[in-house]
């Protein structure tokens, strides 16, 4: 059973609400079970309207029975491959016949179906040693770069007679795609051999926008290919996709992201800064342990730092994966030193600890140099060195933080 989309989907920001105002489709308790599982970061308890910090939800969690984790990773990120070939219209198959050797292996995946679903396209071809790998990103979201999004997706099972086995057929209709990859294409295209270089030219064609492309995918007949917790999670997500037997995935059709609260022109990533300034000044308002260290040929002292408890898991909730603090941080420390009458020390974050024991995070102190603790800085080697609480002040860097986001 086939579907098509609404033909004249807005494309401009003006018309952006239309598409935000269409119905959503039916709900599907499956793809949102895990929310019920997300606790307040700072306190461990249930979300209220108190809360300023939400923990992130790791599909690995032992306290969420009730969600399939298997679904959730496949819709939050990318699907298992559909190893396939492509049959263009006068019915030749590229990059080859299933039962020929072929100098290119292709597969499709669904890439980010819970937020901005995508088919992908990928192609990896082994006569330049693997090192060209071609992407196209089809969209069943309007984006500004693609002329119209899927339409006429199906999915189905193909008996094939002459090999004697089921496989999987695919098809829908383009117009244009995103990519990647495609810069290296003049670097390798004197290694490529004919079937190559024809599934390098079908995929260019995809990229062009003033026409639309019916594709076809027929999945490899080689059962290696076909795991079975794989084929049972792309029969969970062919059960959400247009002409499937489950809900549609609200996602579908609409522009990408839309379930942010503003408009798609006007999305920032002033929340993930809150999120991650919040978490940065909640991590400084405890004490740490911590002990000095240094190293030979290196002429200022380095701070090891242990993590108070309470921080530890700040962004994700219940979980045990620590906290991390962002790159390029300067800070003031404040720590006692018997015999020194300063408290105060600089330094910024070390990203890389070289040969010292392990800690949650390293500083180095920039504000004097390592012959100011005498004794008190510890070879590497030391198993009993003295450990002192310390603060930090964190110099927060806005730029820095976008930067990551």
């Amino acid at each position: 059973m086939g579907w098509t989309p609404v033909k004249d989907l807005p494309h401009n920001t003006t018309d952006s609400m239309a598409l935000l105002s269409r119905p959503i489709p039916e709900h599907d308790p499956k793809i949102v079970a895990h929310l019920t599982c997300l606790r307040d970061a700072i306190t461990g308890k249930d979300i209220d309207r108190n809360t300023e910090l939400s923990g992130l939800f790791h599909p690995e969690s032992s306290e969420a029975p009730n969600v399939d984790q298997r679904l959730l990773r496949a819709l939050t990120a990318v699907s298992p491959d559909v190893p396939c070939h492509m049959v263009l219209e006068d019915g030749l198959a590229l990059p080859g016949d299933p039962w020929t050797k072929t100098h290119c292996e292709c597969s499709l995946a669904f890439v980010n179906l819970y937020r901005a679903p995508v088919i992908r396209l990928t192609c990896r071809f082994k006569d330049t040693g693997s090192r060209l790998t071609l992407a196209l990103d089809f969209h069943f979201s309007a984006i500004d770069v693609v002329k119209e999004p899927i339409a006429n997706f199906q999915w189905t099972n193909y008996r094939d007679t002459w090999l004697q086995c089921n496989r999987q057929h695919i098809s829908f209709t383009v117009s244009g795609a995103t990519c990647s990859g495609f810069g290296k294409i003049s670097r390798y295209r004197s290694r490529l051999h004919s079937s190559s270089l024809a599934m390098v030219r079908e995929m260019q064609k995809l990229l062009r926008p003033d026409e639309p492309h019916k594709l076809c995918f027929l999945s490899d007949p080689d059962p290696a290919s076909w795991q079975t917790t794989s084929a049972a999670t792309l029969s969970k997500i062919r059960a959400r996709l247009p002409g499937g037997s489950g809900p549609l995935l609200p996602s579908l059709s609409r522009y990408e992201f839309y379930n942010f609260g503003h408009g798609r022109d006007h999305i920032d990533f002033g929340e993930e800064e809150a999120e991650s300034k919040k978490s940065l000044s909640l991590w400084a308002a405890v004490s740490h342990k911590s002990k000095l260290y240094k190293l030979p040929g290196i002429p200022l002292a380095i701070l090891a730092v242990t993590f108070n408890e309470a921080v530890r898991t700040l962004q994700t909730g219940r979980e045990t994966t620590k906290y991390r603090l962002p790159n390029h941080l300067d800070v003031e420390m404040r720590f006692s030193i018997p015999g020194r009458s300063e408290d105060k020390f600089s330094g910024f974050l070390l990203e890389d600890p070289w040969s010292l024991p392990h800690h949650d995070a390293f500083f180095v102190i920039t504000s004097h140099p390592k012959e100011h603790f005498g004794q008190h800085a510890n070879e590497p080697d030391q198993w009993d060195a003295t450990r002192y609480n310390v603060h930090f002040t964190p110099h927060y860097k806005s730029f820095t933080t976008k930067s990551a986001l």
